[in-house]
């Protein structure tokens, strides 16, 4: 169970940077950097798929604000195209970012959006490796919860994980 003091309710499109936001359905979806950008974990029509959430009120649920990752270091690889997969994330310019399939109208390509509402900073380099494994988590010390759990691009466990 999660705390209730951790979370909120509302539209997708009220949910702030750095949140996991849940749907009726219990599809999950990432608000991610200072462009809101949200993009799904377990939608496997569209996996990781960006879209924009500004002034979006067609999705209603649950928000889940200042979400924490912890990364899962035995499962580090270098960043290159043949290594790195939508669902994987690495450090890029000095955030920790998620590689998504692309987003609405960008016909496919792949973009790093940060975890969190940091913006990047250009002044940073972008280090060779990612990591295959992550969680999103809440809380802290014993009061820590993880979420869910990413690994290889697909969910595979945590509080909110829903087996298929």
């Amino acid at each position: 169970m999660i705390d209730s003091k951790l979370l909120t309710t509302g539209y997708i499109g009220e949910a702030p940077a750095g949140s996991i936001f849940v749907t009726r359905k219990h599809e999950i979806a990432f608000v991610l950097g200072p462009s809101r950008i949200a993009t799904f974990a377990n939608n496997m029509r569209r996996p990781w798929q960006g879209f924009e959430v500004e002034n979006n009120e067609h999705w209603e649920g649950v928000i889940i604000p200042n979400i924490g990752v912890s990364v899962d270091i035995n499962l580090m690889v270098h960043a290159h195209a043949a290594d790195i997969n939508p669902g994987d994330v690495s450090y890029r310019a000095g955030v920790l970012s998620l590689l998504t399939a692309g987003a609405v109208n960008t016909y496919g390509e792949t973009l790093w959006l940060p975890l969190s509402a940091d913006a990047p900073d250009p002044a940073k380099r972008n280090f060779n490796f990612g990591f295959k494994a992550w969680s999103v988590i809440v809380g802290e010390g014993r009061d820590k919860e993880t979420l869910l759990t990413v690994q290889n691009g697909k969910a595979v466990g945590g509080l909110l994980h829903i087996p298929s």
